[in-house]
């Protein structure tokens, strides 16, 4: 199997593990970062992972970071539209019931 897909497979279980327990997803994601480096596609997972455990800043900023660093257009874009849910207007009041 590629490097790629072992991360992607690594992190996708990461962004479970933060779903049970956050301290040990973390500890997850810290041990991919350390395997990997600091890739985006790892940051987007963590940001689908905060965004799930209702941490909208945390999300917000790990989206960021996947936007800078991934270089797919496709994964940019995902990551630019993953941005502008959280921070559209509509949303935004919604969001910030929810969060």
């Amino acid at each position: 199997m590629s490097l790629w897909r072992d991360m992607w497979r690594e992190s996708v279980t990461a962004n479970r593990i933060m779903a049970e327990d956050e301290e040990d997803g973390l500890i997850a994601f810290h041990r991919l970062f350390e395997a990997y480096g600091d890739d985006g596609m790892i940051h987007y997972v963590k940001g689908e992972a905060w965004e799930w455990r209702r941490n909208r800043e945390q999300a917000l900023a790990e989206y960021a970071k996947a936007q800078e660093l991934l270089l797919a257009p496709h994964w940019k874009q995902a990551a630019a539209d993953a941005i502008k849910q959280l921070t559209a207007p509509l949303n935004e009041q919604i969001l910030r019931e929810i969060y």
